[in-house]
């Protein structure tokens, strides 16, 4: 059912991201992608984001950080970005990174709907986020936990 996002593999800060309302609208921006993308359920709400590192499944550092909207400066795109001491967003993530075992950093995109509150997990990238600086800024440094 619509409205669908769909967006670049690659990109960032909304780059090629298309919301569609229908079939040819999907179909539109499926052909103007040139390359490979993702296309998943449009959910209304806050942009939430967990940079973290892990050892066999356990947190052992990790910054929460919720969107706040995309702001340009000097020509280049930047998020802004509002970072929370504790939240669900985490609880999710927990139960995500303890089921996988994980271990490293990682980089984790969710949303919390507007709808019902609800945290979605949108996907994990096996990396720090860009804004992991951010986080060391907050008190967090999250490259000093991963070495």
């Amino acid at each position: 059912s619509y409205p669908v996002v769909v967006k670049p593999v690659l990109g960032g800060c909304g780059r090629g991201v298309v919301l569609c309302h229908d079939d040819g609208e999907l179909v539109a921006a499926v052909k103007g992608c040139g390359g490979a993308l993702i296309v998943q359920e449009f959910i209304e709400g806050d942009d939430m984001d967990c940079d973290l590192v892990a050892v066999d499944g356990e947190i052992r550092a990790a910054a929460i950080r919720r969107g706040l909207g995309c702001k340009s400066q000097f020509g280049i795109p930047g998020n802004l970005w509002q970072f929370e001491e504790a939240s669900s967003f985490l609880d999710s993530i927990r139960r995500l990174i303890r089921e996988l075992r994980w271990s490293g950093a990682a980089n984790i995109d969710g949303i919390r709907d507007r709808r019902n509150g609800e945290d979605k997990l949108l996907e994990i990238n096996a990396r720090l986020g860009s804004s992991h600086f951010g986080a060391t800024a907050a008190g967090v440094n999250l490259p000093d936990v991963l070495v």
